[in-house]
């Protein structure tokens, strides 16, 4: 009686099957039963990545390869989405379930028990290791994670900047509890900007547009929303902010 997995996620592929990008398109689910048994085959995956992981630890231990003086970080790629924006798997949006991912760090100048609220990004770990190791810090977008470490405020909001190359192309930029996220439109041929006040809406399921785009055809689920006046400011900070991080991006990526 078991489900045949094989053919549920092929008829679901994510490269053969591309459809518009939430929250204009949406790939055809499998059944609940089978979806939950998806989700629950991921958190098995988990538990045993905890538990060997801990094995892992144990043996460095006790080969004297780990004590107090060490650094320790374990972190991830990416996270996993199971219809949250009518896609699953990874790689298709640029919402939590697939961008937020773990970031754990151990070491003599981290404090014990530390749970750091502000948002931080996989581009600050190298100008943080940099600094453990006292090495040069090269030309990079990140920002050092020392003053987090020691329960110190930055000097400025992190900006957040995550990007998603494989057409339909994606891009987006948070700051504190503000999000812009651009997807390109292919039945309009253009990016399409949604804001997010992530304060009210976590799951972001409630998008924010200007007026002139609340016509556009979404998902029978969704309703965009007009953009209120004290948001317009922080969207047009928000768009500026992501085409400078992009023109950045992009010119590393070629050099």
């Amino acid at each position: 009686d078991k489900p045949n997995y094989d053919a549920l996620l092929s008829a679901t592929d994510n490269v053969k099957i591309r459809p518009e990008p939430f929250p204009f398109g949406d790939r055809p689910p499998p059944p609940a039963d089978i979806l939950e048994g998806f989700a629950k085959l991921y958190d098995a995956e988990i538990r045993f990545l905890d538990h060997e992981f801990q094995n892992l630890l144990d043996q460095l231990e006790v080969q004297g390869l780990l004590d107090k003086n060490d650094w320790l970080i374990l972190t991830s790629d990416h996270g996993e989405e199971f219809f949250e924006h009518a896609q699953w798997g990874h790689g298709q949006n640029l919402y939590d379930e697939v961008i937020r991912i773990p970031l754990i760090i151990k070491g003599p100048d981290a404090y014990k028990g530390l749970t750091i609220q502000s948002p931080v990004s996989l581009v600050d770990l190298l100008p943080t290791l940099c600094g453990i190791a006292n090495a040069p810090t090269p030309d990079c977008v990140g920002q050092p994670l020392q003053n987090l470490l020691l329960d110190r405020a930055d000097a400025r909001p992190r900006r957040i900047y995550s990007e998603k190359l494989r057409d339909p192309k994606q891009y987006s930029m948070q700051v504190e509890q503000q999000k812009l996220t651009e997807v390109f439109q292919s039945s309009e041929g253009q990016f399409f900007p949604l804001f997010y006040d992530l304060a009210t809406d976590s799951a972001q399921q409630l998008p924010f547009v200007a007026s002139h785009q609340l016509a556009a055809k979404v998902l029978p689920a969704i309703t965009l929303q007009e953009i209120p006046g004290n948001f317009v400011e922080a969207m047009k900070n928000l768009r500026d902010l992501l085409q400078a991080s992009r023109l950045m991006a992009e010119s590393k990526n070629q050099g």
